[in-house]
């Protein structure tokens, strides 16, 4: 009994956790979670697999669970970032912000919620079936395909007297198909 009661309290004792929930059912989502530190960042998808022109609806949320009523966040354009990869051509689509220094403050228990939106670019130097692939992703959103997400949160937080910097990048994966 004293072994199992151990493990249990090993096991919820990780700096960092992966909590992936897939039901094929339609509209339940598909969610990633990490937590580090007073942090807990979730990769949402609202399906498991969507129809071609269908809007892909995917999510990043930030969420502090710390002692004080309120955290500001140093961060990019967006403490957000959702590199993607199409699993069946192997493309990656990258995801480009501009990089100003911004504050973001986080109210405990209001998670901070940000919705992709369709980013990425080509070169005239890539291959023609990359470039046909990102031109109809830019325009209509994602084509058929496996998709693979691999959410960021980036951001840093400074303590009382901005004398304690806490770097924090958190990853968390989702994957979801679009079908014709």
């Amino acid at each position: 009994m004293i072994l199992v009661i151990g493990l249990l309290l090993l096991s919820g004792c990780g700096t960092a956790m992966q909590n992936e929930t897939t039901d094929s059912s339609e509209n339940t989502p598909i969610i990633a979670e990490v937590q580090q530190g007073e942090f807990i960042y979730r990769l949402i998808t609202e399906q498991e697999s969507y129809q071609t022109g269908e809007d892909v609806k995917l999510f990043a949320e930030l969420e502090y669970v710390g002692n004080k009523q309120e955290i500001t966040i140093y961060h990019a354009a967006s403490p957000f970032s959702f590199p993607i990869k199409e699993l069946t051509a192997g493309y990656e689509i990258g995801y480009p912000m501009n990089e100003p220094l911004l504050t973001t403050t986080i109210k405990k228990g209001e998670p901070l919620r940000q919705q992709y939106e369709v980013a990425g670019s080509y070169s005239e130097a890539d291959d023609k079936d990359y470039i046909a692939f990102m031109k109809d992703f830019l325009e209509n959103s994602f084509p058929e395909g496996k998709y693979k997400v691999n959410g960021i949160a980036d951001f840093y937080t400074n303590g009382e007297n901005d004398d304690q910097k806490t770097d924090y990048q958190m990853e968390a994966k989702i994957e979801f198909e679009v079908m014709e």
